[in-house]
């Protein structure tokens, strides 16, 4: 339990932010349930906006070293984490090695704050929930989630979803994207799901 500790903590952070934040607002969301179209139109682009988002913040925030303080610590967090995972040690079950697997469990909730409030002062209040609904969703089960099982290793989820499924062949390209691709070849595949269309543009898509 202690190697999942951070992986929960964070999840519930972030999952908490989005529940609660909308509560507090009183944003209808049942409202939308009357335009199929529009809800899924703005949980395709909160997606498309997660994709950029990961992207840039990936590339440019921890690949980048930085002489702002807190910017710097992004950097190094995640300087340690490709040291901690490098060559042919690509996963583990050593939680010395995992600091740095799984985001700092407040950074999704300040982004989410500074993106919603930016999205509500735009957009119609209603728009924000699937917008938002989509976002967090990537974040914990395209990535977060995703991530930390790939560094793990030979870990029953992973096993399953693999052997007895149909997301077996996506799975396991997600994990060879991330261990191959990305930590063997550091600015290539930076975002974590495999062909991802900003990889693609950017030319950072290595197979």
């Amino acid at each position: 339990m202690r190697l999942h500790k951070e992986i929960i903590k964070s999840t519930i952070a972030s999952i908490s932010v989005f529940a609660i934040t909308f509560w507090i607002f009183g944003i209808e969301w049942r409202t939308l349930i009357e335009s199929p179209l529009k809800t899924l139109d703005l949980l395709v682009l909160g997606t498309a906006f997660y994709i950029l988002f990961e992207y840039g913040y990936h590339r440019f925030l921890l690949h980048i070293e930085w002489r702002v303080p807190i910017l710097n610590g992004l950097y190094e967090g995640h300087r340690e984490h490709h040291q901690s995972f490098h060559g042919n040690n690509l996963t583990s079950r050593d939680i010395l090695r995992h600091k740095g697997t799984v985001t700092s469990w407040n950074i999704f909730p300040i982004l989410f704050l500074i993106i919603f409030f930016a999205f509500i002062y735009i957009f119609p209040h209603p728009w924000a929930f699937p917008f938002f609904l989509s976002i967090t969703f990537c974040f914990n089960f395209f990535y977060q989630i995703a991530h930390h099982l790939t560094h793990i290793g030979d870990n029953a989820i992973d096993r399953f979803i693999i052997q007895k499924t149909a997301l077996g062949p996506i799975r396991q390209r997600q994990i060879n994207n991330h261990l191959e691709g990305h930590h063997r070849k550091r600015q290539k595949n930076l975002n974590f799901f495999p062909e991802c269309p900003a990889d693609i543009v950017f030319g950072t898509h290595e197979k």
